[in-house]
Order: structure tokens, then C-alpha cells, then sequence
């Protein structure tokens, strides 16, 4: 068949598709390619992220709920669908600049021990999201929340207990961040070098606090942002979008890499936009699939925005279509957790 795309009239379907194939191809290639070029690397810093988590289980070895709590954190570092995307992105931005990728080969622990430390930050946030959120399931397997609730606490122990392991956790991490940004800084071969190095650590600190003011006006809900909303929706939800996910997921750990390689940054301005660009893209995927998935498909429970009373992309375009009486009426869908483990639809 043909088709009309702007000027270019009955042009060739297979004109289209088959550059469209070739280039999918290509890119299955490279990433193949590119996931075998890290398996080994990727693998030390799962061992280094899990030395981490063993370490904290021994802080209170003999006491049961520590015990639940910290195993199910390790659960979730361990778990099969676990990508350690942010890692990826730290080790892609470090290397971008090289002339052979057999640099990978080579094994870097200040370098491995600062993606190690950025794959500990977000399971720090993925728990702290789920007391917020009152998760019980996260990549397929049950969250800190869940286990302490089996070993008969009450809700509100709970909540306080799954704060303070995220806040372990953000502890830990940080203090991995500063140490690896020391030990790749220490082999700096100028000042300026050293400077760009020491600011990778500053990336991840600032997205993460970027992260937590889109968080707090995510918990406060609709009302708190109504005004946003109704002036500028575009604008509103890329910006809350990014500042929420895409900056402390994608852009921060691409330029910490960078940043560690400690060279030019003329490569930032592209891998900030490719980051941002992508980062959109994943939480806009996220919060569709909130809505459209199962459980037991994508790992985690469903319909969580909608029962938090959370600011999600299909949420935030459904009220851009809705007049104020048709809003009102989703508004009384949400928010309709009765308790822990109880929904209401």
C-alpha cells in the first residue's frame, strides 16, 4: 500500500519498514553487544550491592524482624527482574568517551563502587515509595511492608520501621558515593580533572533531592497542584514528570558517569537530553501500566495511583478533559485504601 506523510505523497510502505527493520536490527545488535560487554563488571557490582545488604543483616543478626526486613530488601536487589539500569547508565557515561570498550575488561572498584552505591539509593527509594504507597508487592516479590506486616507488627510500627531501613539504606549509599568518587579522584591526572570527578557525587545528591519535592507534591495530591494544572498541563506534567523520575533515573546517573571519566563536557548537552527524553518516556510507561497491567505480569500491585490519590500522566490528561463535575466524580474513586492489604474498587 502507500500513504501520505507531509509533502511525500504515495510513498512505499516497504520504503518505510524496511529501514525502520534494518535500524531495530542494528539496535538489538548493539545491545546485545553492549550486555556482554558488561556482564562482568554488572556481576561485581550485584556482589558489591549484596556484600552491602549481608553487612546491614549482621548489624542485628539475632533479631527476627531485622532479619525479615533486610532479607526482603536483598530479595528485591536479587530479583530476576532487577535490571541495575541506573549502574548501566554510570558505567555507559564513564566509558562513552573511550576509544575500545575493552576498558570494561578492566576491573575499576571506585568506579563499580559508585554505581554500586546508585543501585542502593534506589532501593532506598523503591522502599520508602512503598510505605507511601502501602505496597506489598515489588518486582514480584513481597515488599519490606509486606514481610514486617507476616511477623504480626501493627500498621503504624510498620510504617515507622520501613522508613528507618530506607533511611539505612540512603545512609549507606551515601557514604559509597562519597568513597567512590574519592578512589576514582584520587587518579586524576590534573586539577581540573579532579574537580570534574568530585562533582559526579553532587549529580546524584541533587537529583535525589529534586526526586523528593516532586514526591512531597505527589503525596499532597491534587489540590496542591490545581493551579499548575489548569494554566499549563504540558508544561506541568513533563516538568513534575522529570523531576520526579526522569532526573534522579536516567539523566543524573549519565552524567555522574560522565563526570567520573573526568573529561570534556561537551557530551553532556546530548546525554542530558537522550536522558530526559527517556526518563518521560519510562514513567509515562509506568503509570499507564499502573492502570492496564496485571500483577502478576508486571511484579508489582496495580491501580496504585488511582488509590493514593497519586499525580500520574493518564490522571493528569483525564483531568484536562474532564469538566469540574465529571472530575469530581473520579476524585471520589481515589484515595480508597481501607488498610494494609484492603482495596476498594
Amino acid at each position: 500500500g502507500s500513504f501520505e506523510l507531509g509533502e511525500n505523497k504515495n510513498m512505499s510502505l516497504g520504503r518505510i519498514v524496511r529501514p525502520v527493520l534494518l535500524a531495530r536490527s542494528h539496535q538489538r545488535a548493539y545491545s546485545q553487544l553492549w550486555s556482554q560487554k558488561l556482564e562482568d563488571p554488572l556481576d561485581r557490582i550485584r556482589d558489591r550491592t549484596v556484600r552491602i545488604l549481608q553487612s546491614l543483616i549482621q548489624m542485628r543478626p539475632d533479631s527476627p524482624c531485622w532479619r525479615s526486613a533486610m532479607d526482603a530488601v536483598q530479595s528485591l536487589a536479587e530479583s530476576p527482574t532487577s535490571r541495575f539500569l541506573r549502574p548501566q547508565l554510570v558505567l555507559l557515561g564513564k566509558y562513552a568517551t573511550e576509544k575500545s570498550d575493552d576498558c570494561l575488561l578492566v576491573e575499576n572498584p571506585g568506579v563499580e563502587e559508585f554505581a554500586a552505591a546508585v543501585e542502593l539509593q534506589h532501593l532506598f527509594m523503591l522502599v520508602h515509595d512503598d510505605v507511601m504507597d502501602h505496597g506489598t508487592l515489588r518486582r514480584g516479590m513481597p515488599t519490606v511492608n509486606a514481610a514486617l506486616h507476616r511477623s504480626g507488627l501493627g500498621s503504624e510500627v510498620v510504617s515507622n520501621a520501613v522508613t528507618v531501613v530506607g533511611d539505612i539504606l540512603f545512609s549507606r549509599a551515601a557514604q559509597m558515593l562519597v568513597s567512590g568518587t574519592l578512589a576514582v579522584a584520587d587518579k586524576a591526572s590534573s586539577p581540573a580533572e579532579r574537580e570534574a570527578i568530585m562533582s559526579a557525587k553532587d549529580l546524584i545528591f541533587d537529583s535525589s533531592c529534586t526526586a523528593g519535592v516532586a514526591q512531597f507534591e505527589d503525596i499532597l495530591g491534587w489540590n496542591s497542584i490545581d493551579s499548575q494544572v489548569n494554566s499549563d498541563p504540558d508544561s506541568f506534567v513533563r516538568q513534575f514528570m522529570y523531576d520526579k523520575s526522569a532526573s534522579h533515573t536516567f539523566v543524573a546517573p549519565l552524567l555522574a558517569g560522565l563526570r567520573l571519566s573526568g573529561g570534556s563536557s561537551v557530551y553532556e548537552e546530548a546525554a542530558s537530553s537522550w536522558g530526559r527524553h527517556a526518563g518521560l518516556a519510562f514513567q509515562g510507561l509506568d503509570d499507564v501500566i499502573d492502570l492496564v497491567s496485571e500483577p502478576m505480569i508486571t511484579g508489582k500491585d496495580a491501580f496504585q495511583d488511582i488509590q493514593e490519590n497519586r499525580l500520574s500522566l493518564p490522571l493528569i490528561m483525564l483531568k484536562g478533559l474532564c469538566e469540574a463535575g465529571e472530575w469530581q466524580e473520579v476524585q471520589q474513586m481515589m484515595g480508597s485504601v481501607v488498610q494494609y492489604g484492603e482495596r476498594r474498587f
